[in-house]
């Protein structure tokens, strides 16, 4: 019994790091195209995209806010 519990204590630990690993490079991906593209335009412009993009996914609609720009 006690090498089970060691062996599923193993697997969580290797689950948990794979899901912090892929966090980490998703995060870091989402940076670089970030830095990317403010650099090659209108920052405002950008975050105004990105921000309608957030609140229409979180809300499932855009609640009537259209983007200009």
């Amino acid at each position: 019994m006690g090498a089970l519990l060691y062996w599923a204590g193993q697997a969580a630990a290797l689950v948990l790091v794979g899901l912090l690993l892929t966090a980490v490079l998703w995060e870091s991906a989402h940076l670089v195209d970030w830095a990317l593209t403010l650099s090659g335009g209108d920052p405002a412009s950008y975050l105004r995209h990105h921000a309608y993009d957030y609140v229409t996914w979180l809300f499932g609609t855009d609640l009537g806010w259209t983007v200009e720009g």
